[in-house]
């Protein structure tokens, strides 16, 4: 079973594994922009690019588009299931997203961010 650090939502940092690693993983992939990465330019979302542009169907769309490829291209423990991006007042963004265990389809993870605009 595989191991990281985790640093979201604890006061350092904590030693997580299994669906919290998964979980810590796919959050990772959405906040990092294209470009942070030193040797891994391609790793990640932007969601604070792509959220802070005028908010549309399309728009919407392009980032459910975006969150799949990326999931898929670095978090091979996972495969995405369903994504679901939704404009819910002037100030949030949420994205629902379903992914299953790749080695057992039966072990279901969902995650879900409301994103501040």
């Amino acid at each position: 079973m595989a191991v990281g650090v985790g640093f979201y939502n604890k006061p350092w940092f904590a030693i997580k594994e299994g669906k919290d690693l998964i979980y810590e993983s796919i959050i990772r992939i959405l906040m990092t922009s294209p470009g942070e990465r030193v040797m891994r330019p391609q790793f990640g979302v932007g969601m604070y690019r792509k959220i802070f542009k005028l908010i549309t169907p399309d728009m919407l769309q392009d980032l459910a588009v975006t969150i799949h490829s990326a999931i898929r291209n670095y978090e091979p423990r996972v495969t995405v299931v369903d994504i679901q991006t939704e404009f819910i007042d002037p100030d949030i963004v949420k994205v629902h997203i379903i992914t299953e265990k790749e080695n057992d389809p039966t072990l279901t993870e969902e995650v879900t961010l409301n994103y501040t605009v």
